[in-house]
C-alpha cells in the first residue's frame, strides 16, 4: 500500500516540482487524492470545493489569456512563495471619494475622504472573499433653491438681515457615511506577484446629513460595490493594494448614490498550515 506523492524535479527551476499521484492500492487501481503546492516544498491534499473554484478560475483565465500558461511562481526580490501559503489577510485603506446628488435640486455631495478596514481569505489562486468596514466624510453642496428656502425661513423667524446666524452654513457641512459589505474577488492572473483583480459585493450603507432647513436626514441603503484594483506582494507577510471603486447604493429617502473612491491600502498576510510529506512522518505540519 502506497499513500505518498512521488515528486521529481521538472526542469532546471529550483522551485518547480512535478508530482505524480501514487496508487493507494495497485490491485484496485485506486489513485491518491489530488494535491497542489501551497508554496515551495509544501504539498497538501486539495479539498473538493477548492478544486471547483480553481477550475472555474482557470476557465476565465484561459478565455482572457489563451496564450499565457498558468504559473504559481512568485520568484522575485524578497518573495518566493504562493499567496495561498498565507491565505488570510487583514488590512486598512484610505483615499479620496467623490459623491453625487443626495436630494434632487436640494443638496448633493462634493469630495471627501474614505478610510476603513478589511478582512479576507483566498479560496483559490483565482477567487477570494473579503468583508469591508469603511467610514467616509463628504462635503455638501446646496442648490440655489435650498439657499433661497433658508433665507425665507430666516425671514419668517424674524432673524435680522445682518445677523451672523444667517451665515451658519457658509463654513460647509459634511455627510457622514458608514459602509459595510461582503465582496467576491476574482484574480484573472492567478497566483502572481502583481495581482490585478475585479470585485463585486453586497452590503449596507448608512448616510446622515443636515440640510439648509436644519432637518437631520438619515437613510440606510442597499450597497453593491464594484471595483477593480491591483495587489503587489512586498514580502511574504505584506502587500500593497490600489483600488478604484464605485460604491453604488440604492436609497429610499435619498437618490441612488455613486460614491467613487480611489484608495491605497496595506495588507498583512497570515494563516495556513504547511504540510510536509516525508516518508518517515507523513502528514507532518510546520509553520
Amino acid at each position: 500500500m502506497i499513500s505518498a506523492m512521488l515528486c521529481v524535479p521538472a526542469g532546471l527551476g529550483a522551485q518547480q516540482l512535478e508530482c505524480a499521484p501514487a496508487f493507494l492500492d495497485p490491485s484496485a487501481n485506486q489513485m491518491a487524492p489530488p494535491v497542489r503546492p501551497f508554496g515551495p516544498g509544501s504539498y497538501v491534499v486539495e479539498p473538493p470545493h477548492h478544486r471547483w473554484w480553481r477550475a472555474t478560475g482557470e476557465c476565465f483565465f484561459n478565455l482572457l489569456h489563451p496564450s499565457i500558461g498558468l504559473c504559481g511562481d512568485l520568484t522575485g526580490s524578497g518573495v518566493c512563495e504562493s499567496w495561498l501559503r498565507r491565505p488570510l489577510s487583514a488590512g486598512s485603506f484610505v483615499g479620496p471619494v467623490f459623491g453625487t446628488e443626495l436630494l434632487d435640486d436640494w443638496v448633493g455631495e462634493e469630495a471627501g475622504y474614505l478610510g476603513g478596514y478589511r478582512l479576507g481569505v483566498d479560496l483559490d489562486q483565482f477567487w477570494g472573499v473579503e468583508t469591508r468596514l469603511a467610514f467616509s466624510f463628504i462635503g455638501l453642496d446646496d442648490s440655489p433653491r435650498a439657499k433661497a428656502a433658508q433665507q425665507e425661513a430666516d425671514d419668517a423667524a424674524g432673524i435680522a438681515p445682518d445677523d451672523p446666524f444667517r451665515h451658519r452654513f457658509d463654513d460647509g457641512r459634511y455627510a457622514d457615511l458608514l459602509f459595510w459589505d461582503v465582496d467576491l474577488v476574482y484574480y484573472p492572473w492567478g497566483d502572481q506577484r502583481w495581482r490585478p483583480y475585479g470585485m463585486v459585493g453586497a452590503g449596507l450603507t448608512h448616510v446622515a446629513f443636515e440640510d439648509r432647513l436644519n432637518r437631520r436626514i438619515h437613510d440606510t441603503l442597499f450597497t453593491m460595490p464594484l471595483a477593480i484594483g491591483l495587489k503587489r506582494r512586498v514580502t511574504e507577510c505584506t502587500a500593497w493594494r490600489l483600488e478604484v471603486a464605485d460604491n453604488l447604493a440604492f436609497g429610499n429617502r435619498v437618490k441612488t448614490l455613486h460614491n467613487i473612491s480611489v484608495t491605497v491600502g496595506f495588507e498583512f498576510r497570515f494563516g495556513g498550515s504547511r504540510t510536509a510529506y516525508w516518508p518517515w512522518n507523513p502528514g507532518r505540519h510546520y509553520r
